[in-house]
């Protein structure tokens, strides 16, 4: 026995039974997708990297700061006085030229090494870049490699411009999380960023809404 597949022609027992295979039909595609995304997340490694201009984070900074076998301390304006005292290099932010070079060595980096750029976004004084890769290699060891490409642009451009040391990360676990950033946070700066689905893009940047 055949019958067409229309609501308003069909009997009600039919139409009722359409709307539950439409509905399970949905819900199995949902559940498909989810385990899915859940399998790539397992497999792919997902970090947000970001890197400083040299002096733009100092120890005085209200968030505070971070130092080397230390992990995270307090703000320190004594230590902030130590650091301009000492301080080798002038202090660098991002103007758009220098924010668009950096953005673009990210997505030239990224085909380097078999890594997939999935945004970035720049501010006066850091880049972020959302990145992902199936290679055999630690994170740190990405890190490191982008951060060498990024140094050699930047000295490319001027021998007074540069990054500050190291450079922080964000494992990405989920899907929310890897959304977030692509919809709300790297979108919420205000500066020249890149997004795989849309290209070049100039923000004016928004506030995000606090947690």
């Amino acid at each position: 026995m055949t019958y067409e597949h229309n609501a308003i022609a069909a009997t009600p027992r039919v139409a009722r039974l359409y709307e539950f295979e439409r509905r399970d039909a949905w819900r199995r595609g949902y559940l498909l997708l989810s385990v899915n995304l859940l399998r790539y997340s397992q497999c792919v490694p997902v970090y947000l990297f970001t890197f400083h201009g040299c002096r733009t984070w100092m120890p005085d900074h209200k968030r505070g700061y971070t130092k080397r076998k230390k992990g995270y301390l307090p703000p320190d304006e004594e230590m902030a006085r130590n650091y301009e005292r000492r301080a080798k290099r002038a202090k660098t932010l991002f103007d758009e030229e220098l924010s668009r070079a950096l953005i673009q060595e990210f997505i030239d980096s990224c085909k380097l090494i078999d890594c997939r750029f999935h945004g970035g976004s720049t501010e006066l004084t850091h880049v972020h870049g959302l990145v992902s890769w199936k290679v055999d290699r630690g994170w740190m060891s990405i890190r490191n490699s982008l951060k060498t490409s990024l140094t050699k642009r930047l000295k490319h451009i001027g021998d007074d411009v540069s990054l500050s040391r190291g450079g922080s990360r964000k494992h990405i676990k989920h899907r929310g999380h890897f959304d977030y950033l692509m919809q709300t946070y790297l979108p919420s700066h205000d500066g020249i960023a890149w997004y795989e689905d849309r290209g070049w893009v100039v923000q004016r940047g928004r506030k995000r809404k606090k947690k």
